[in-house]
């Protein structure tokens, strides 16, 4: 008997293992490796990050354990072997968070790793291919920059913040004499901005940065930022707009229940050059930056956007720009003590739709109808005489006497001064067509309602973007 069970463990053996070389090449698929639930995150903090996976059995058994190498070399990964951490045959089942338990991680230092998984019967699966996360500021002792701002005075009330209050526009040049073998860009701000390197927009998030749980914590994001440089001279450029916690849906609600409001719009930020022979550069918001105002007269995150294009400074963000009005920047006294990375998906652009239908407003006016109710903005596409003013009124609704319903949640016994979801666009006239949309904005809306056109408003000179997190 005892014979007899050994062959039948042989036999099975066998079989099993020529059942394993007829399978498709792709079963036992693992993929959709994540790092803190993200995939190859850059700028995480936690020191022991969550590691997760997908296991595609397609009809087998799922795993019965798993291995995790991890390295700060990839040649290691591509070889099997984990510097940093090999977590050897461990028995589970669970493919969703497994805690790193390696050697201490290192600030802005990027690891790589990839996991396999032992199937039912114990038998090892192919690699899963290779995966990385990096590594954040993590120490407060690693930030070396500064708080800046225009210097100037924040508004009084909240009304003023629907008055001119322009977003300011700040820049820095400096020269880069050797080879570069990375680059990395931490930034943050209590408000919303925009970063730019060589004229080049920094990353495809859209109203950076997060909303943190305190208005004593600022998010920051890290961006990779090694394509964007060059050989000589270099500019980095930044947009501040404002933010919600300056320009509140409850201080809407409430417009004479206080005024709870950030000093004016600042920003602190370092970049990080890794030269090719070992040597670090840091570029750093401090007070050798120069500011003028830019051409976003006003803004709100419900409330819209007021943008002059005359105003409008070519090539600011680039280098060698005539600083002609420009003066320098002021140390901002922010109330942010602690920085976290921003963790959460970014908001992203995700599509852009047409409208179904165009007619005209009982005002003469166009009413626009984008055949469902977004979160997003509008790009329009316009030509006119200088200084003509187009106005943009967004609702989800239109009212009986034919206008679009504009009020934020569509209450019209809200003041009608400060919760009207309208952007405005001033045209620069130079005769040629004018391509614009707001960037520290965004509506709820199907309908839009556009005043101040001459002529038609042809469909394909208005598009709808959706926003939504990535």
């Amino acid at each position: 008997m005892k014979n007899k069970n050994i062959i039948l463990k042989y036999i099975s053996t066998i079989v099993f293992s020529l059942y394993s070389l007829i399978l498709p090449a792709n079963t036992n698929k693992i993929d959709n490796l994540t790092c803190e639930q993200l995939k190859n995150p850059l700028g995480i903090e936690s020191e022991k990050p969550l590691l997760g996976w997908r296991f595609d059995t397609e009809g087998r058994d799922s795993p019965s354990a798993f291995q995790i190498i991890v390295s700060d070399n990839p040649e290691d990964i591509k070889n099997g072997k984990g510097n940093m951490w090999d977590s050897g045959k461990t028995i589970s089942g669970e493919t969703t968070q497994q805690k790193y338990n390696g050697e201490r991680l290192k600030a802005q230092t990027r690891y790589f790793w990839r996991v396999r998984a032992y199937d039912s019967q114990g038998m090892v699966l192919a690699w899963s291919e290779p995966a990385f996360f990096e590594m954040g500021i993590i120490h407060p002792s690693n930030w070396m920059a500064q708080w800046i701002g225009d210097g100037e005075r924040r508004p009084r009330n909240i009304l003023d913040l629907y008055r001119n209050n322009a977003a300011p526009l700040l820049r820095k040049e400096w020269t880069i004499k050797k080879p570069i073998a990375s680059a990395r860009l931490y930034i943050t701000a209590p408000v919303y901005y925009e970063t730019y390197l060589n004229g080049q927009k920094v990353g495809d998030f859209v109203l950076t940065s997060g909303q943190a749980s305190s208005p004593k914590t600022a998010l920051y994001n890290t961006f990779d930022v090694t394509a964007l440089l060059r050989p000589g001279k270099n500019c980095w450029g930044i947009c501040l707009g404002h933010k919600t916690y300056e320009t509140s849906f409850n201080e809407l609600l409430h417009p004479f229940g206080g005024y709870q409001t950030g000093n004016r719009p600042s920003v602190y930020g370092q970049l990080i050059i890794r030269y090719t022979d070992g040597h670090l550069e840091y570029v750093l918001t401090d007070l050798t930056w120069k500011t003028i105002p830019g051409p976003i007269m006003q803004n709100s995150l419900y409330g819209g956007e007021r943008y002059d294009a005359r105003a409008e400074i070519p090539g600011w963000n680039e280098p060698g720009a005539i600083l002609c009005g420009w003066r320098n920047v002021s140390f901002a006294n922010s109330p942010i003590k602690i920085l976290q990375p921003q963790m959460s998906p970014p908001l992203k652009e995700q599509k852009r739709i047409k409208p179904v239908g165009i007619s005209r407003a009982p005002s003469g006016g166009f009413i626009v109808d984008m055949g469902q109710n977004i979160t997003g903005i509008v790009q329009l596409k316009i030509q006119g005489k200088r200084g003509s003013s187009i106005t943009l009124r967004y609702g989800e609704q239109t009212l009986p006497d034919g206008h679009v319903n504009a009020s934020i949640s569509g209450n019209t016994n809200l003041p009608t001064d400060t919760v009207q979801q309208e952007d405005f666009y001033i045209l620069r006239g130079t005769g040629e067509e004018e391509s614009w949309k707001p960037r520290f904005t965004l509506h709820k809306f199907r309908y839009v309602e556009i005043t101040g056109i001459e002529g038609e408003l042809p469909a394909e000179n208005i598009t709808g973007i959706v926003y939504s997190t990535d």
